[in-house]
């Protein structure tokens, strides 16, 4: 089978080498997921071209060993000349399927029924950027959003204009919004990783039948071993620097934990960078906290190996929480808020702790009850780890996603 991926994220196509070339990965995100399902699919006998939308003036990686096609992104850049173009792309490299991957800003979905009479579309939709104009499913004053995207969001002043883009292009992604999920909705297939989006996408009017939930998978290779941490006392927290992600509610949960030994290692960036370092000023936390920014590969997997219990206190519900599942591979437990994708993976009581969402004090008592409980944190961290390397593997994601790949071919034969 030969499959064309459509893209926005720099990947490389080239076939990986050993193991330790595939933990030292670069690209984060999406591009990390892209290229291990690209080098997947390629040891295991499938052809693999991209096409890639990017800003017109970003410089582009050349791809090792495999086809790749340069696109201006914006919708603005994309007329009827691209889309011939992009057809003429599609005949020449002549794939069996094409899996399309979150181009909401880059490629516009009037784009998607073309190539879907062209050929068999698997769409995988990463997070619910499509579904809010906050980029969040959050409302304006914090809670959970339950209503379909659209223009009440500004009649109901949860949104306005220009707060999260340039005013002009806000106006325009608002207005065609309607028409865009209409695109998306028609799709034979959408991969997402959670059932927490596909249950926001049916909010949106999809049909549930056409939406399909394929968890990801940890990018590290673990540990064949949990790790012992029966007696660390050292806490991770592995998240952008923002609002929604919850940096300043952990910190707030770690001045309630009194006369107590620990050490909370914050990685990540973000533009809360100095508020949250002189918040640790203020209430003495300094010595006991540290802001190390991003990290690269391996570094964070000593971050990992070296912890005990990973906690993600993120506000907004998080499409799945991939930084959750890479610390149970560790063997961590996971303290997280109970928003969105994590319970795809974290099982109240088994394998970490779920807090309601925002409550610091709840969330710092069960951070100190792990830190006391030495047997608890090794237990539940041990099912952790199990979960993950039987669940959560690279190989079960990339078989369900050939299946759901064979699946669109035949389907699409019948259709044709």
């Amino acid at each position: 089978m030969k499959v064309l991926l459509i893209h926005s994220k720099p990947i490389s196509l080239a076939a990986a080498g050993s193991d330790s070339d595939r933990n030292n990965l670069s690209a984060g995100g999406v591009g990390a997921y892209l290229t291990t399902l690209a080098q997947r699919l390629r040891e295991q006998g499938h052809g693999v071209a991209s096409v890639r939308f990017a800003p017109p003036d970003h410089q582009y990686d050349t791809p090792c060993g495999e086809s790749e096609h340069a696109f201006p992104g914006a919708s603005r850049y994309l007329g009827r000349s691209q889309a011939r173009r992009l057809m003429a792309v599609v005949q020449s490299e002549n794939p069996d399927v094409i899996h399309s991957h979150s181009l909401r800003y880059m490629m516009p979905a009037r784009f998607l029924p073309m190539l879907c009479r062209a050929r068999p579309v698997v769409y995988s939709l990463h997070d619910v950027t499509p579904l809010c104009f906050w980029h969040t499913r959050l409302r304006s004053d914090g809670t959970l959003c339950d209503q379909a995207v659209g223009l009440k969001c500004l009649r109901s002043g949860c949104y306005r204009l220009g707060g999260n883009v340039r005013l002009t292009g806000d106006l325009l992604r608002v207005l065609t919004t309607r028409r865009a999920l209409a695109h998306y909705r028609g799709l034979p297939l959408i991969v997402v990783p959670s059932a927490f989006i596909r249950d926001q996408l049916v909010i949106n009017g999809f049909d549930r039948s056409r939406i399909e939930v394929v968890p990801l998978f940890s990018r590290f290779a673990g540990a064949s071993q949990a790790v012992d941490a029966s007696n660390s006392s050292r806490i991770l927290c592995v998240s952008r620097l923002t609002r929604s992600k919850g940096v300043m509610s952990l910190l707030e949960a770690m001045t309630h934990i009194e006369n107590e030994t620990w050490q909370l290692e914050v990685v990540g960036d973000g533009p809360l960078r100095g508020e949250a370092a002189e918040f640790t000023e203020r209430h003495g936390l300094a010595d006991r906290v540290r802001f190390t920014g991003a990290l690269g590969r391996n570094a964070l997997a000593e971050r990992y190996r070296e912890a005990g219990m990973l906690v993600m206190p993120s506000l907004a519900p998080e499409s799945f929480g991939l930084a959750g599942v890479e610390a149970m591979g560790f063997g961590l437990p996971v303290v997280a808020y109970d928003a969105g994708g994590v319970r795809q993976w974290l099982q109240n009581g088994v394998n970490g702790v779920l807090v309601e969402r925002g409550h610091t004090r709840r969330l710092a008592e069960q951070i100190k009850r792990l830190l006391h409980d030495d047997a608890l944190r090794r237990r539940m961290g041990a099912e952790a780890h199990r979960v993950v390397h039987s669940e959560f593997t690279v190989e079960h994601h990339v078989e369900r996603v050939v299946r759901y790949y064979e699946r669109c071919v035949e389907g699409w034969g019948v259709r044709s």
